[in-house]
């Protein structure tokens, strides 16, 4: 017995819940695929429970028998890559925005310091406090900055594994579509 099998059977979810899960969240999703399309608020509001439906669904294999069950399955891996583009790029936007606000919080403090060295009438005291200030780490950016990073390379694997997915989908469409007569035989069972 496979350990995705096993784990199926310890959360009480049977093949038919798991394929179940993915024709009901893939039919919800293609609803709203287009640019413009207004997703409902309640489906809005959904919309992560549905993406972890579909992750759940994918991890623990529901079998593929027929061509039918890899084009589903396909196209919830399609709708997950989708999903997963949409948050690496805010997430990189956001990244780009946060290290941009601290180079120049940096290139501010550098002016500053610069501006500062030329007059001649500061006192030594009121350079100390000056550089004390410059050399305070800002500690809120660069972890800002991490968390960014550390969600973009969670994501980014995320991808990875997907589009592994997609791949062997791809390749079990193919070969039940050279092959009709597997297919019959897996619709029969």
């Amino acid at each position: 017995m496979n350990q995705s099998l096993n784990i199926r059977k310890t959360l009480g979810i049977s093949q038919k819940e798991l394929a179940d899960i993915l024709n009901i969240s893939c039919k919800r999703l293609s609803q709203y695929e287009n640019e413009t399309a207004v997703v409902p608020k309640e489906l809005y509001n959904e919309l992560d429970l549905i993406y972890s439906y579909m992750k759940l669904a994918i991890s623990y294999r529901v079998d593929l028998n027929t061509m039918s069950d890899c084009m589903t399955q396909r196209k919830a891996v399609e709708q997950l890559l989708k999903e997963n583009k949409k948050q690496r790029d805010q997430i990189s936007d956001h990244l780009t925005k946060v290290e941009l606000k601290y180079k120049e919080e940096l290139a501010k403090k550098s002016m500053l310091w610069l501006f500062a060295k030329d007059k001649k009438d500061h006192l030594f005291s009121s350079y100390q406090r000056l550089e004390d200030y410059l050399k305070k780490p800002s500690d809120f950016p660069q972890t800002e900055v991490m968390i960014y990073k550390t969600k973009l390379n969670v994501l980014n694997f995320e991808k990875g594994k997907l589009e592994a997915q997609w791949r062997m989908l791809e390749s079990s469409i193919e070969y039940l579509e050279s092959n009709p007569d597997v297919d019959a035989a897996g619709a029969g069972k």
